[in-house]
């Protein structure tokens, strides 16, 4: 078996020139293209990358090849060749807008039961598993599934004319409507599947595939394959145990590319788009540290006359000001397409006062300065995506950047009189 080249990129940004043999570019680009043309994957069409690949494989020099993942970090394994796709921020405070967001548990709770260390994609495999056999050992939920059976004594509903048939047929049995109480459920099915890919991963290390395993031996014989609406399962009272399993299992099946049984080489991922679940944790950040009654929420509208639709991250009240989050390093000047893009929504929502925010890998960061188009006022506010400063601290430097905006506005009398504005 050839040893395994392992090379490690930097989301959205081109690697250096790659010796990359014709199979293993085909598995590359095969890959990308499977994993856009699933709307589920990225999230909504709006968030796939312009030439509708997540892998993208550009001509270099001397014949090498350079490669780029757009607004993903995760693994991917075609042959021999394994690329693990880092952050363009430090991962502590990706980790952070992720907690935020929503779309992981608190790693402070049960989560740190795994090496802090270890890659994104790994965390996220081990944080499904050591979940799971914390959710295993309190005990698996049971729940009524509706079934249709030819049974020997009558249940629920009965189909009389499949029964007499039966009958006439020599076969003492009522087909009958009912309901068995099992573990066949859809949160149950959802860690089955999750536990699989983590089995059948080739990136992973041996321990934590024999975990995986384990899992699925204790499940296999009790729970079916998965359905397609069990994704969508949701958490009741009594199920509330099961959260953080199935919010970490959800993100193992959808961000998992399965093993590909045609093309010229074999490949495998495990990628997280990046963008949507910052955005929605700056907009979760915001809104906790306003006021009650002042809310902020993405909002899509559509321009008249057309088709055509914007859609802002931030918007904040009734149209008293928007903004927008860019999942981009900012360099301290303004990005012409990010501030056209702004003002655009400001026009379409009739407000004045807009801002953009970016990220830095300053530990001071100094914004983009404040500018009119027209009459349209925008400011850029700004993460200090760095190391030495920690994820919280920066949150709060950023809810300092956004009362003190709120309050210029305030100051400026563009509110109405009614609108709660914190001082």
């Amino acid at each position: 078996m050839p040893a395994i080249r392992q090379e490690t990129l930097t989301e959205s940004r081109d690697s250096d020139p790659r010796d990359l043999d014709a199979e293993t570019v085909a598995a590359l680009r095969q890959l990308g293209q499977r994993l856009a043309s699933q709307s589920s994957w990225w999230g909504n069409v709006g968030d796939e990358p312009s030439d509708s690949s997540a892998v993208r494989c550009v001509p270099a020099e001397s014949g090498k090849w350079r490669l780029r993942v757009d607004n993903a970090v995760g693994v991917i394994s075609v042959a021999d060749l394994q690329i693990a796709v880092e952050p363009k921020i430090p991962r502590s405070h990706l980790l952070h807008l992720f907690e935020r967001s929503g779309a992981i548990p608190r790693t402070e709770d049960q989560l740190t039961l795994v090496e802090p260390d270890e890659p994104l994609w790994k965390l996220v495999m081990s944080w499904f598993i050591a979940s799971t056999e914390l959710l295993m050992r309190r005990g698996l939920m049971r729940d009524y599934t509706p079934v249709r059976a030819d049974i020997p004594l009558v249940r629920g509903k009965i189909h009389a004319a499949h029964t007499v048939l039966n009958v006439f047929r020599g076969r003492i049995l009522a087909d009958c409507d009912f309901e068995e109480f099992e573990l066949d459920t859809p949160l149950n099915r959802l860690l089955l599947a999750a536990a699989r890919v983590v089995a059948g991963s080739p990136v992973l290390d041996d321990l934590l595939r024999r975990r995986a395993l384990h899992i699925v031996g204790r499940l296999d014989e009790i729970v079916g394959e998965l359905q397609p609406d069990d994704l969508s399962a949701s958490i009741e009272r009594r199920t509330h145990h099961y959260a953080d399993a199935t919010t970490l299992a959800r993100h193992v099946i959808r961000r998992s590319g399965r093993t590909l049984s045609h093309g010229v080489a074999t490949s495998w991922s495990f990628l997280i788009p990046t963008p949507i679940m910052i955005e929605e944790g700056i907009r979760r950040i915001i809104q906790h540290a306003l006021v009650p009654g002042m809310s902020v929420v993405k909002q899509g509208r559509q321009l008249e006359g057309s088709n055509l639709t914007v859609n802002p991250d931030l918007v904040f009240g009734s149209n008293l000001a928007l903004g927008d989050v860019k999942y981009k390093i900012s360099s301290g000047a303004w990005n012409r397409a990010d501030l056209y893009e702004v003002v655009s929504f400001a026009a379409a929502f009739r407000t004045a006062h807009a801002i953009l925010i970016t990220f830095s890998p300053e530990h001071d960061p100094i914004p983009a300065p404040a500018l009119k188009v027209g009459d349209i006022a925008v400011s850029e506010l700004t993460w200090a995506a760095n190391t030495a400063i920690t994820p919280r601290e920066a949150e709060d430097a950023l809810i300092s950047q956004v009362l003190t905006w709120m309050s210029d506005l305030r100051d400026h009398q563009v509110l109405s009189l009614g609108a709660q504005i914190p001082t």
